[in-house]
């Protein structure tokens, strides 16, 4: 904080709020998400063939992977690390759902829209 001003003994000098650690979460199993290894490895050899043969001329490749977390779990420091960690991506929190990602995540209903980009 920076204040430009006669120093006057007499006034109450303000006290900063010391900064709160990083909270942790300690109870995190990681699963698999909608496709195993072997599932998803045959995804991507039937993709090169398809596009090998001109039936594609691009995919975009994507895995999920399921994190289940304790009652304790607090996303602010995952959010953070992948934020630091990732700067060129869109860090998102929404629904419960989390991450970093390359692509700008857009929305819309009757009520409302949003546009990350």
């Amino acid at each position: 904080m920076t204040v430009v001003a006669q120093v006057d003994e007499d006034l109450e000098q303000p006290v900063l709020p010391s900064r709160t650690p990083e909270p942790t979460t300690r109870t995190v199993t990681f699963s698999d998400g909608a496709l195993r290894g072997a599932e998803r490895e045959s995804v991507v050899a039937d993709a090169v063939r398809r596009i090998q043969a001109g039936d594609l001329e691009k995919v975009v490749l994507a895995r999920d992977l399921l994190a289940q977390v304790g009652t304790d779990f607090d996303v602010r420091g995952p959010l953070r690390r992948l934020a630091r960690g990732y700067p060129m991506c869109w860090t998102f929190h929404v629904d419960g759902w989390f991450g970093a990602t390359r692509r700008c995540l857009c929305a819309a209903s009757a009520a409302w829209s949003s546009r990350g980009c």
